[in-house]
């Protein structure tokens, strides 16, 4: 089922990103791709991981996607690409692929050095935040333009975690398949209030894009009524260590034409205040899906996310291929 008032993709906007393409050839890895996920009752579902320079990062993403094989992809073994943003090290990607059954796959993208908006230099902007250039340009990936890149155009759903994500219980069903047959096109874990200075001008940005676009009325109420409270923006945002959805809502044309308008425009919030890409997916999200098309898997799954977990993370039984628990439609 398509996302409401859809304009479709095909008069998608073409992004300025500047992500460089797959080292290997798409069209090389489409067919086995595609029956070994017909062999294995698979919908066209990927995870997706960012692992970052830091060697903690390396020792995190070993222990969890070794729980999370033990409690999931050994019995869904769907495709697992990885975004990384230095030179993987002889052996590094053997290392990682013996971690898992599932096809993984590798993506080099150099965060700090990527394309800027409006023609800015990376000595321009890294003063304007405390944060670090690389953090905020993963904010811009993962608000948008990951979604367009050629090495994300053969998958239809992608599920995102952490490095630190822990799956701590075994799962007896598909996620992708219970959103699926649900008509749930977005599922979260978290949704709660961002800190303040992190959101700053976000809401009226997005407001006056979405007056000059412009945004049928029904969509935008439908966010006010999410987002705001007694007329004030609540900062709202969803935690993104966790979520899983269909690609199609994120190429929506309304959604694409958002994220380069708050990209593009004053006061350039991700790359000045930070805005991350938590409580820009709200805006997206509402603006583009009805509310039962949204839903909670608090109660479906086990999660928990944080690098002090690490060290507790060992398998709890296996996964196992049986009925699914029910979701619940949310904020």
């Amino acid at each position: 089922p398509a996302p409401s008032s859809s304009a479709g993709t095909a008069g998608r906007p073409a992004l300025h990103s500047g992500w460089g393409p797959r080292a290997e050839p798409l069209a090389a890895t489409v067919a086995p791709h595609r029956e070994h996920y017909a062999r294995h009752g698979l919908l066209n579902g990927v995870i997706i991981i960012l692992l970052n320079k830091n060697a903690e990062t390396h020792r995190l993403l070993e222990a969890s996607l070794r729980l999370f094989s033990a409690h999931f992809l050994d019995c869904y073994p769907y495709d697992v690409h990885i975004f990384h943003e230095h030179r993987l090290a002889p052996g590094e990607a053997e290392g990682i692929r013996a971690l898992t059954k599932s096809n993984v796959t590798f993506e080099y993208i150099d965060l700090v050095n990527q394309k800027l908006p409006r023609g800015l230099t990376a000595d321009q902007v890294k003063p304007w935040n405390k944060w670090g250039l690389g953090y905020r340009q993963m904010c811009r990936f993962f608000s948008g333009l990951v979604y367009t890149l050629p090495s994300m155009q053969r998958y239809d759903w992608y599920w995102r975690m952490d490095t630190d994500s822990w799956y701590t219980s075994p799962l007896t069903f598909d996620p992708f398949a219970r959103l699926q047959s649900t008509n749930c096109l977005y599922a979260y874990f978290w949704a709660r209030s961002d800190d303040w200075f992190v959101t700053k001008g976000l809401w009226n940005t997005f407001e006056a894009w979405a007056e000059q676009y412009p945004l049928p009325a029904r969509n935008l109420s439908r966010v006010k009524s999410h987002v705001m409270k007694d007329g004030k923006y609540m900062d709202l945002m969803f935690e993104t260590n966790f979520e899983i959805g269909a690609m199609e809502v994120f190429r929506n044309a309304h959604y694409q034409a958002m994220f380069q308008h708050l990209d593009e425009s004053e006061p350039l919030g991700f790359l000045r205040h930070r805005w991350g890409d938590a409580p820009f997916r709200p805006l997206g999200i509402h603006m583009v899906l009805e509310d039962s098309q949204v839903c909670s898997m608090t109660k479906a799954i086990q999660y928990k996310h944080g690098k002090h977990l690490g060290s507790s993370a060992s398998p709890r039984g296996r996964c196992s291929r049986s009925a699914p628990r029910a979701l619940n439609t949310a904020v």
